[in-house]
């Protein structure tokens, strides 16, 4: 499995179904089953979009502004990369 928390991978990773397991706490106490999450290329997910009869009619990557990079360090300590993408969808026709 790629290093998809910080370090760096291949383009034919990016390109290929990623999935990810892990174990999350809430208020200290750990999960009794792993989160699982599956990542596909941009490029997939506006295909299932599009197939489904979805038109995709806005993208947002949210991120910190520079105000908020500047006032706290955490936001260029855990933000090295965007962490979300939102896609705002209508049906077709």
């Amino acid at each position: 499995m790629p290093d998809v928390g910080g370090g760096d991978f291949a383009v034919d990773e990016y390109f290929g179904v990623r999935t990810v397991e892990q174990p999350f706490s809430v208020a200290g106490q750990r999960s009794p089953a792993a989160s699982v999450q599956q990542f596909h290329s941009l490029e997939a997910y506006i295909g299932m979009l599009t197939a489904a009869g979805f038109v995709v009619t806005g993208l947002w990557e949210p991120h910190p502004s520079q105000a908020q990079r500047q006032q706290n360090s955490w936001w260029d300590d855990n933000f090295v990369r965007p962490l979300f993408l939102l896609v705002e969808c209508g049906l077709r026709g």
